[in-house]
């Protein structure tokens, strides 16, 4: 006799409740090597979440030397995310190719993450002076 299917099950979360949630690093400056944390808040009914997209836009200079990438834990330690990559910003006028780049995420549709913080690294300098903003969207499961 065959078992009966599971019953879903919902999360107690009001219709208000946001399914996806972005986080922003406000002029990271990618002529300094380190860590940039971003806290994560997660609501007491949700445990875990999928990195969705890691976005670099309004850049206040080119950015075509730095590479940077999106971890676990400090040091570009952990799990790599978004392994560090060179960034192909090359102007940073609005409504242009080129203002931003998404960067590449490795197996986005094979894992899920509970960490309560991530690190945004920089691991190789611009050589010049160059901030810009990173964005992170992630979804709650």
């Amino acid at each position: 006799m065959p078992m009966p299917a599971p019953t879903p099950t919902l999360n107690p979360q009001t219709p208000e409740s946001p399914v996806f949630q972005k986080y922003t690093l406000s002029g990271v400056d990618f002529n300094a090597l380190g860590d940039n944390q971003v806290p994560i808040s997660l609501s007491e009914f949700v445990s875990r979440y999928q990195v969705l997209n890691v976005w670099v836009t309004n850049a206040s200079a080119t950015i075509v030397t730095a590479t940077a990438g999106l971890f676990t834990a400090a040091y570009a330690q952990g799990f790599a995310i978004a392994p560090s990559q060179i960034l192909a910003i090359t102007n940073n006028t609005a409504d242009n190719i080129g203002n931003a780049q998404s960067t590449e995420l490795a197996n986005q549709r094979t894992i899920v993450f509970s960490d309560m913080t991530l690190y945004f690294n920089v691991s190789t300098a611009e050589g010049t002076a160059a901030k810009a903003d990173v964005h992170i969207t992630i979804q709650l499961l």
